[in-house]
């Protein structure tokens, strides 16, 4: 799944790898405010823009780059951290599994159904169902039977997901997010 085109010509990753040793004092001191949407963004451009380069395997491999993706990954799902930081929590959700961390845990879907639910913002809701929705393609039963058995402030999860799934859908932005809610909404439908 991709949401950038491929270029031809790329400057190798590994230069941009030192320029991003400060960041990861920066995100854990949560400073400032904007800090983690403008970084998300970055990481998650940068995961999708080099992944066709030469270099792309050693990327993968230097432990920064990753860490980094963690550390504002568990900040965004902090259910104390504002949520107009977290508007590409989902995008940067996508691009850091598919690419980095190959494992997604229950207790990480889990905190990204408890974003959902207290979740308000369309943007945030967008990129939290759009990666659900994505998973929910790929494996199917399982994650519905994960979702249908997970309990959030009494409230079962798949229901969650739905009812924000199904409030925030008409305003999601983008014909790739577009698809796959509707391809992810058919496959749970039929």
């Amino acid at each position: 799944m991709s949401f950038v085109t491929p270029v031809k010509k790329l400057a190798s990753p590994l230069l941009i790898t030192p320029a991003l040793a400060p960041f990861e004092s920066l995100v854990a001191l949560n400073h400032p405010p904007q800090l983690p949407n403008k970084l998300a963004n970055f990481l998650k451009n940068a995961i999708l823009y080099h992944r066709e380069s030469p270099d792309f395997p050693s990327f993968q491999a230097s432990p920064l780059f990753p860490n980094l993706c963690s550390i504002l990954l568990q900040q965004m799902l902090d259910p104390k951290q504002n949520e107009s930081s977290c508007q590409l929590l989902g995008n940067l959700f996508m691009a850091y599994f598919e690419f980095f961390a190959k494992q997604r845990s229950q207790q990480m879907i889990a905190a990204l159904i408890r974003k959902l639910y207290k979740s308000a913002l369309p943007t945030t809701n967008q990129g939290i169902v759009v990666y659900l929705s994505f998973l929910i393609l790929s494996y199917s039963p399982d994650m519905l039977q994960f979702l249908g058995s997970l309990d959030v402030d009494k409230k079962n999860g798949l229901k969650i997901l739905m009812d924000h799934w199904l409030l925030h859908q008409p305003k999601f932005a983008g014909n790739l997010s577009k698809l796959h809610s509707v391809r992810g909404l058919v496959h749970i439908y039929r």
